[in-house]
């Protein structure tokens, strides 16, 4: 990795942290509130970035289960904060082999390792 990138890399990180996993909205959020609630999340980071039809597509492959009356649920927010933070690092595909089956303790569990050891770097 380039010195410039590095750098621009450890800006964006500086003073992040991910949203503890009970501070997640605990009703449901339709697909564009979803996809600004973890936009917002990631707002100092350049170049990441979800959207509508990216959590379509997560659906569609199965990766993401199926909105419940069209929402959103905490655990489905959890995951697509996991996949935004790992496609910077990984392949669509090893992320896809990766990402546990939503609405399971594993889920909850790799959230809160994911966002406690944010907030400890923070």
């Amino acid at each position: 990795m380039k010195a410039e990138t590095k750098l621009r890399v450890a800006a964006c990180a500086a003073g992040f942290a991910l949203p503890r996993y009970n501070d997640l909205p605990s009703v449901g959020l339709y697909l564009d509130q979803t996809v600004q609630y973890v936009n917002a999340c990631f707002r100092t980071f350049c170049g990441v970035e979800l959207t509508p039809s990216m959590v379509s597509n997560y659906v569609k492959k199965g990766i993401l289960s199926h909105p419940v009356k069209k929402k959103y649920t905490r655990e489905q927010i959890a995951s697509l904060m996991y996949i935004v933070v790992s496609k910077t690092v990984l392949s669509m595909e090893n992320i896809f082999s990766q990402v546990p089956a939503v609405g399971s303790m594993r889920t909850r569990k790799l959230f809160i390792e994911l966002s406690e050891v944010s907030h400890i770097q923070a």
